[in-house]
């Protein structure tokens, strides 16, 4: 281990000595002509506006040197109100344009799309997404996090026609949607299509092929001034509901989620009495862990700003299963990110749990950071945490490398409860060259945290990768990934707990197919007397990865696993039975020493508009089985409505009818 934290430091000390290059990012500003009469949003690039509407020019392939497949023009202008962006996608290939997605804010990859990316704070550190689908569907990614009711997260417009020669497109999207500080007058802009029948993007403005990683994007956003970026006056959204149930699921209940704009960049949630039976959450599969499964949360009070909060060891939002009341503050004020949350929840299973989160951005890649987490499971002391981060990015040629390291420490009872510590060292080249991630960990034997998720502790060890992945913009061959991984672990108050290696490929071919081949080895102390070795071959292979709602993977791992003979299977595969009806069947089976446990999964859905639609799910594990029928409204204005038939999350079926109503005010 000594000889591993060694290295790291000689890494880390070579690397700082090399000249860092200058980030080739755009520094000229791209003046936005303003509109004295709005674009109709249509998609027909017909209005006068658009006559002397700023030109953006050409589109480039991302990080790329191969000529485009297509040509793009884009134009943009604004007024008071509005940044309005057009788009004309020439395609010489027009029977190939793919536009299967019709449901707002579901899958476009697999769609002929344009989007613009919006850094409308300037910070060169996160944006917002506005991307259309050849047909004119919607999907939004906002910089401060999502929820799934329109009213609540903020609308925009947008539409498509189709031409001769490709497709065109408008966008409309609101200041009042943007985080921006008072009296802006300018953004960063990013531009992009995909075509569907294409690996790599063009992008406009053009990124430097040294470019490594997507996330990098936002330091060659091209800025943008001439806006006219008003100051919006606080409003809160305000959404009460009222929920009622017969049967199994009988009982009515009200409550209500306010959001209310603290600043142009922060804001402001308060829930009371926040209704989560509706939301259908994850299902964990049957294959075997020695730890606790990690599940995504999916309930809207902690989605929202769920970036600005502290990571799942200190936040994990399921252990908080109960909320009567809530608060939280999230977004960014200058250099600083802020995240803060309360919740509490009386009676039996009564909780309480506070979190705050502050990041400092130091330049356009480093940072710091303090975070801090209270809480406490029903019936149990609550545990205080505190952190603090720090991260250094810096690159050399067209090699990024990257420094991050966190130390935690643990009360409980006002009793130190032990320390964890993270330090991370990665290089990533550019495609088709190989990198490396190399790290050192503690978790303390003692350490605690109610609200996080723990799998192990009383750990330390070191751990490396080294990967190397390509993609191809022309070929049978799309991209590629291969890696081989090493870590050795010993427990904390001594002696050894185990190791780990492993490799694999993945191969994605331009048809759709793809393979992944891989093998691990591990092991493992599980107690005083009981030592496993095992080791697993994996076997994978899917299709109709351009497909929409068609793909398929079939998965086949085995070898042994805790001292016992281990065999895991997985059949998926999707069906579109037309434009507005799908389904997807997940069948997965487990065999461990001669026992079997098995899940099949099968969810449906039927839009009868675009914002409407019928749904179900049913899940069979072992000898339960859960069925469940759902109706969904969700509206640009007016009400929300949705109604069950079942309960989501039961392990079995219930027999039971629930109504909800979400109105915003």
């Amino acid at each position: 281990m000594g000889a591993l934290i060694g290295a790291i430091a000689l890494l880390v000390c070579a690397a700082a000595h090399a000249e860092p290059a200058k980030y080739e990012r755009a520094t000229s500003s791209f003046p936005v002509a303003r509109c004295d009469t709005p674009p109709k949003i249509d998609g027909a690039l017909d209005d006068p506006c658009w006559t002397t509407a700023s030109s953006t020019g050409g589109f480039y392939r991302f990080a790329s040197s191969s000529p485009v497949a297509e040509m793009t023009e884009a134009w943009a202008c604004a007024d008071g109100r509005n940044l309005y962006v057009a788009f004309h996608c020439h395609d010489s290939q027009p029977g190939r344009i793919r536009a299967d997605e019709t449901q707002r804010d579901g899958d476009l990859s697999k769609d002929d799309r344009i989007g613009v990316e919006i850094d409308s704070q300037g910070t060169q550190r996160g944006y917002s997404t506005f991307v259309l689908s050849a047909c004119g569907t919607q999907f939004e990614s906002m910089e401060n996090g999502n929820t799934d009711n329109i009213a609540w997260a903020g609308d925009w417009q947008g539409a498509v026609q189709k031409t001769s020669d490709g497709w065109t497109a408008e966008f409309a999207i609101p200041y009042a949607l943007l985080k921006y500080p008072r009296d802006a007058r300018s953004v960063r802009l990013m531009l992009f299509r995909n075509l569907a029948r294409e690996t790599n993007r063009t992008v406009w403005p053009g990124v430097p092929l040294s470019v490594t990683d997507p996330w990098h994007d936002t330091l060659y956003m091209q800025p943008c001034d001439g806006l006219s970026m008003p100051y919006f006056a606080p409003r809160p959204v305000i959404l009460p509901y009222i929920r009622a149930g017969i049967g199994q699921t009988a009982g009515v209940a009200t409550g209500v989620d306010v959001k209310y704009p603290l600043s142009t960049t922060l804001t402001g949630v308060a829930a009371y009495k926040p209704d989560f039976q509706t939301i259908e959450q994850s299902v964990s599969d049957v294959n075997f862990s020695y730890t606790q499964k990690y599940v995504n949360d999916h309930r809207p009070f902690f989605v929202e700003g769920a970036n600005y909060m502290p990571d799942s060891d200190l936040l994990y939002t399921p252990q908080i299963a109960n909320v009567d009341t809530g608060v939280k503050v999230v977004g960014k004020n200058g250099p600083y990110e802020i995240g803060a949350l309360h919740t509490e929840s009386g009676g039996p299973g009564g909780q309480e749990a506070s979190v705050i989160s502050i990041g400092r951005e130091i330049g356009v890649t480093n940072n710091i950071g303090l975070n801090f987490a209270r809480g406490n499971q029903p019936g149990e002391a609550f545990s205080n945490v505190g952190r603090l981060t720090g991260g250094y990015n810096w690159k050399n040629g067209s090699t990024n490398y990257n420094a991050f390291t966190q130390l935690t420490g643990s009360w409980r009872d006002s009793s130190w409860r032990g320390q964890q510590q993270f330090f991370d060292f990665s290089m990533n080249p550019k495609d088709g060259k190989p990198g490396f991630d190399i790290y050192h960990s503690l978790f303390g034997a003692d350490f605690y945290s109610e609200l996080g998720y723990l799998p192990e502790l009383n750990r330390k060890g070191d751990g490396l990768s080294i990967y190397q992945d390509n993609r191809f913009d022309k070929g049978a061959l799309e991209s590629y990934h291969a890696s081989t991984y090493i870590d050795s672990w010993q427990h904390e108050t001594g002696g050894f707990f185990h190791n780990y290696q492993n490799g694999f490929m993945d191969l994605h071919y331009r048809s759709g197919i793809g393979f992944h081949v891989g093998y691990s080895h591990q092991i493992r102390q599980q107690d005083s007397s009981t030592l496993y070795r095992d080791h697993i071959m994996e076997r994978r292979f899917w299709w109709g990865e351009k497909t929409l709602l068609q793909g398929g993977r079939i998965q086949y791992d085995s070898g042994t696993q805790a001292g016992q003979s281990y065999a895991y299977a997985v059949l998926a595969q999707g069906v579109r039975f037309s434009r507005v009806f799908s389904s997807q069947l997940l069948f997965n089976r487990l065999d461990l020493g001669g026992a079997i446990q098995t899940q099949t999964v099968v969810s449906g859905v039927y839009h009868l508009k675009n914002e409407r639609s019928i749904g179900g799910r049913l899940v069979s594990q072992d000898r339960d089985t859960n069925v469940y029928l759902s109706f969904n409204q969700k509206t640009r204005g007016g009400t929300d409505i949705y109604v069950l038939l079942g309960d989501p999350n039961r392990r079995t079926t219930a027999a039971g009818m629930t109504f909800k109503l979400v109105r915003a005010l």
